[in-house]
Parts: structure tokens; C-alpha cells; sequence
């Protein structure tokens, strides 16, 4: 009988936040009585489907996730200049026993169980997959200044979120291929892409959202 796939979570604290305006990084802000970033590791430390967890961090705050109550190992990596880097320095501290990564946005605090479930399981069947939502308003492209070229069709357009699951390999190929081509990417399957592999879009939830503003923090 196969083995079921062992998956580790990567997730991504090391960014700077810089519209939230604050001095301290989003992620780690208060939200409803604990910092931005633990609101989703609380929910990946303690779900059976992950054999570790990964923190993308800056040195100073690995001691806020050192403080909880932990049901699986808990590894830190430094954060890169871009997302990329970061996740490359992530994927350095996994266990070499691991067949996929689930990487996960310390901004998307809401994020639910079933939504990361879901998305496991669209990337075991393929490969790699992410959570998203459909678009539901008009969206125009424009010529860069501010003039329409045309309005896309929204009915194929998704937003995409976290979290997504790739691979190993595929995400090894990726980095590769990113390496090559001199790109920057601003999601993770976007590595994915890159060498042509399929991604499947899982649905998501509309509650799934990056807090990226000071009012997306006071509309929580």
C-alpha cells in the first residue's frame, strides 16, 4: 500500500509590510488578542497532515512562535530580499523525507482547515495547486496610462491566494528555471508555470484575505 504524501508548511513572516504603515510588520501586528502570524500557525502546528512547520522570519520574533504549544517540529529560515528568496531559504530547512511543501502567507490570518484540505489535495492529484477566488467585478486593461485597451472577460480571471501546494521536485525545477530566465515572481505556483507543469486553482474563501492596509486591520 502507498504511503500518503508527507507535506511540510512553509510559513512566509519575513516580509516588511510597508503599506500597513507601521513601523512594526504587518504579520506580526495584534489581531483579537495575539500577533497577525500566529492566527495561522495555531491552525498548521496542530493539524495531523503536517509533518513540520517551517517560519520565514526575521530572527527578532522567532520567540512569539517559540512560546506555543507545539504538536509537530518547528524549524526557522531567514528571510530573502524577494518572496522567492524567502521561500528558497524556506525550502532549505525542510526535511528531506518531505514529498510537498504547503506555503502559506502569515498576512492571510483567517485562513480555515477545510481550505487547506482542500488545496492538498488538488495538489497531490496534480502536482501543485492553489487556493483562489473567482473575480466578480469588471476588470479593464489599461495601456499604462490610464487609457482602456479592453475589458478582460472575468468569468477565467481568479484571485489568487494561500495557500498553496507544489511538489518538491516541480518546485526544485522551478527554482531552476527562475535561476535561468533572471524572473521575479510574486506567488509561489508561478515557479510552476514556469516550466510549463500544470496548476490546479482550488476554491478558496472570500475570509482568506491578506491584510495589506491599516483598515483591512480594523475591518477584522
Amino acid at each position: 500500500m502507498t504511503r500518503p504524501p508527507l507535506t511540510s508548511c512553509i510559513l512566509l513572516a519575513g516580509g516588511k509590510g510597508l503599506r500597513m504603515g507601521n513601523s512594526m510588520p504587518k504579520q506580526f501586528l495584534e489581531l483579537n488578542g495575539k500577533p497577525v502570524a500566529l492566527h495561522s500557525f495555531d491552525l498548521f502546528s496542530r493539524m495531523s497532515e503536517f509533518l513540520e512547520v517551517v517560519v520565514v522570519c526575521p530572527k527578532e520574533f522567532q520567540s512569539l512562535f517559540l512560546k506555543k504549544k507545539l504538536s509537530c517540529p518547528l524549524h526557522f529560515a531567514p528571510p530573502g530580499k524577494e518572496r522567492q528568496d524567502s521561500l528558497w531559504n524556506g525550502l532549505a530547512k525542510v526535511s528531506k523525507t518531505a514529498d510537498f511543501v504547503c506555503i502559506h502567507d502569515a498576512a492571510r490570518p483567517f485562513v480555515t482547515a477545510e481550505v487547506v484540505q482542500n488545496v492538498l489535495q488538488g495538489g497531490f492529484e496534480v502536482g501543485a495547486a492553489a487556493a483562489a477566488m473567482p473575480i466578480t467585478s469588471t476588470i479593464k486593461e489599461t495601456d499604462g496610462k490610464g487609457f482602456v485597451v479592453k475589458t478582460l472577460n472575468r468569468s477565467t480571471l481568479f484571485e489568487i491566494q494561500t495557500p498553496q501546494v507544489i511538489h518538491i521536485p516541480l518546485l526544485k525545477q522551478g527554482f531552476q528555471k527562475l535561476k535561468e530566465q533572471q524572473v521575479t515572481v510574486t506567488d509561489d505556483v508561478s515557479l510552476v508555470e514556469l516550466i510549463g507543469a500544470p496548476v490546479k486553482l482550488v476554491t478558496g474563501a472570500k475570509i482568506n484575505q491578506k491584510l495589506t492596509t491599516p483598515e483591512d486591520l480594523r475591518d477584522c
